[in-house]
């Protein structure tokens, strides 16, 4: 598993996720409580959005 900086830890407010591009792809990162969590944005099986909604910027 590599890492990457994507933002601070200000720039995404608790219960909402920041949408950013990685080597190509679309990844939401969610902050819940004080731990940050990332999702590819789209369903690999069906091609869905995933990071969509209120909480995503």
């Amino acid at each position: 598993m590599s890492s990457h900086i994507v933002a601070t830890v200000d720039e995404i407010a608790h219960g909402t996720c920041k949408i950013v591009l990685v080597r190509g792809r679309e990844i939401g990162v969610f902050r819940i409580h004080d731990e940050f969590f990332a999702l590819i944005k789209r369903c690999p099986h069906q091609g869905a959005e995933l990071c969509k909604g209120d909480a995503c910027q």
